[in-house]
C-alpha cells in the first residue's frame, strides 16, 4: 500500500478497496494466529508424503507438450497471415501485436479452437521445465528442453501484443524451480542464496525492457512511447493499488438487482 503511494502519487485509490484490502489482511492475519501452535508438529513430514516422480518420464510428456505448444504458435501465426491485410503497414510483422490488440480490445478476437487449446499447453510445458531443470546431474539437451517452453510464452506475448502469457509462464517455470531447489537441498547457502536474488534482480530488468517493448509493439510502433515511457513503467510498477481498489470501488457500486 505504501509504494504506490509514495512513487505514484497521482494515481487516485478507492477508500473502499483500501478497506477491503485491510479486512481481508486482518483475516489472514487472525487466521495464522489461531492456527499457531507452539508444540512441534509431526516430524519431518516430507518423509510421509514423499512424491517419488518419474522423471524420464516427465521428459517424454514435456516434449509431448512442447511439440504441442509449437503447433499452436505456428497455427496463430498463419490464422493472423489470413485474417489481417498488411497493405498500409511498411513493417508487417511488427504491426501484428498492435492488430491483435486492436481485436482483443474490441472483443472480437476469436481464436479457433484448436489454436486457443493448443496454446494452453505453453503453461503446464513451463511447470514441467521448471521441475526439470531444478534436478541434479540433467544432461545439455534436458536443460534445453526444459527452457524451451518460457521461450514459447515470451514469443506468444510479442505475438499477441500481451504481457498475460510471459508473466503466468514465467512465474509457472520459477516457481518449480525454486520448489524443487528447496526440496533437493533444504539448507540453501547464503552464497547460493545472494546469487537466486541476483538473478532474479536481471530477470525482472528484463522483463521491464519485455514490457516497454510489448507495449510499443501494440501501440503500433508509435514514436511518442519514447516521451512516455517514465510514466508507462510507473504504471506497471506501481498502477496496481490504484487499478484494483477503483475496479473494486465501481463494481460495489453496481446495482445487481
Amino acid at each position: 500500500l505504501i509504494i504506490p503511494i509514495i512513487f505514484a502519487p497521482d494515481y487516485q485509490t478507492d477508500l473502499l478497496g483500501l478497506w477491503f484490502i485491510t479486512i481481508f489482511t486482518l483475516a489472514l492475519a487472525t487466521g495464522s494466529i489461531i492456527a499457531y501452535s507452539p508444540e512441534p508438529n509431526t516430524p519431518d513430514l516430507m518423509n510421509y508424503f514423499s512424491i517419488k516422480l518419474n522423471y524420464s518420464f516427465l521428459y517424454y510428456i514435456l516434449l509431448f507438450f512442447i511439440v504441442i505448444s509449437l503447433l499452436g504458435i505456428y497455427l496463430l501465426i498463419v490464422f493472423v497471415l489470413n485474417t489481417y491485410n498488411y497493405s498500409y503497414y511498411t513493417t508487417p510483422w511488427l504491426a501484428i501485436p498492435n492488430l491483435i490488440s486492436i481485436d482483443r480490445y474490441g472483443d472480437q478476437l476469436n481464436y479457433p479452437l484448436l489454436i486457443k487449446y493448443s496454446l494452453y499447453f505453453i503453461y503446464p510445458s513451463n511447470l514441467l521445465g521448471g521441475i526439470l531443470i531444478g534436478q541434479d546431474k540433467i544432461s545439455k539437451w534436458i536443460k534445453l528442453l526444459s527452457i524451451i517452453p518460457i521461450i514459447l510464452a515470451i514469443a506468444l506475448g510479442i505475438i499477441e501484443g500481451a504481457r498475460t502469457s510471459i508473466l503466468l509462464g514465467t512465474i509457472l517455470f520459477f516457481s518449480a524451480r525454486l520448489s524443487v531447489l528447496i526440496i533437493n537441498k533444504p539448507k540453501v547457502s547464503k552464497r547460493k542464496s545472494i546469487k537466486i536474488i541476483f538473478v532474479s534482480g536481471i530477470i525482472i530488468g528484463l522483463f521491464t525492457v519485455f514490457f516497454i517493448l510489448i507495449q510499443w509493439l501494440r501501440q503500433g510502433m508509435d514514436e511518442i512511447i519514447v516521451d512516455l515511457l517514465i510514466d508507462r513503467i510507473r504504471a506497471y510498477f506501481f498502477g496496481y493499488l490504484a487499478a484494483f481498489t477503483q475496479w473494486f470501488g465501481s463494481s460495489m457500486e453496481v446495482d445487481y438487482n
